[in-house]
């Protein structure tokens, strides 16, 4: 299976237009792609790692020899990582810092209490339906000052 990417630039005419067809395909999709990672997760959760192997095979045609083989061991991902260049590298790491502290500040805790009266009053957080990351090809990153 082939990913297909593709690139918005806000400076481009026709990029609300593109980029308000990207919004509304996701969308579409939030609800298909909701009823499988339930469906995934409820696997997990009762088959444990029998689920894994499964969906394994289903989504990558794959079957492991073991769950134990679906593991990347530490050695060789450091190995992989070393692989890629240097400036490279770097960017993904910065970005990855970056989406976590965001993340982490953004983060809102549930609660809920019950009144006198028996009425439960809650707010419930729950993670974002999608998301997105934008890598500057072939060009240097833009640096704004706040």
């Amino acid at each position: 299976m082939t990913l297909a990417l593709s690139t918005l630039n806000t400076a481009e005419p026709g990029f609300r237009v593109a980029f308000a067809a990207l919004l509304d395909r996701a969308q579409g999709l939030d609800t298909k792609v909701e009823g499988v990672v339930r469906e995934v997760i409820g696997a997990v959760r009762t088959r444990g790692d029998a689920a894994l192997a499964d969906y394994t095979v289903r989504f990558d045609r794959w079957t492991p020899a073991s769950a134990a083989v679906l593991e990347i061991p530490q050695p060789l991902l450091a190995q992989a990582a070393e692989k890629i260049p240097a400036d490279q590298r770097t960017a993904l790491e910065q970005a990855a810092t970056r989406v976590r502290r965001y993340h982490e500040r953004q983060k809102i805790d549930s609660w809920s209490y019950t009144e006198a009266d028996g009425t439960l009053l809650a707010s419930r957080s729950r993670p974002s339906t999608a998301s997105g990351c934008m890598f500057p090809v072939a060009r240097p990153p833009i640096r704004r000052r706040c």
